[in-house]
């Protein structure tokens, strides 16, 4: 039986390809927008990967041999990682990737049965 509780998860950024106008902002304020826009872009320009990211959580299990799949979401704007943690989308990604990690574990399971 797998302890679940010693799970272990990894956030890991990659560059956005989504241009960030257009898509980081749509509040009906289009000066609003361009200004938010634009900070984005200022961080970009200055090497800030959390201004504008793809961001992944993988789940891992110290007793398994694999990792389950990434969970990936895209279109990101966190001031960093403990602002992304501290977001809604972070305890869903874990969920989801730890249930990606069960599914792996019940296909090799069923597979050597």
């Amino acid at each position: 039986m797998i302890d679940w509780s010693k799970t272990k998860y990894e956030i890991t950024i990659r560059e956005e390809h989504l241009p960030v106008e257009g898509n980081a902002m749509a509040s009906g304020e289009d000066a609003y927008d361009r200004a938010c826009e634009a900070a984005i872009l200022l961080r970009l320009d200055r090497d800030d990967l959390w201004a504008w990211c793809m961001v992944t959580v993988t789940a891992s299990h110290p007793d398994l041999p694999f990792d389950g799949d990434g969970v990936v979401l895209g279109a990101c704007s966190y001031k960093d990682e403990e602002d992304f943690k501290a977001g809604g989308y972070y305890e869903d990604m874990k969920a989801e990737a730890l249930e990606n990690l069960q599914e792996k574990v019940k296909m090799v399971l069923d597979a050597a049965s």
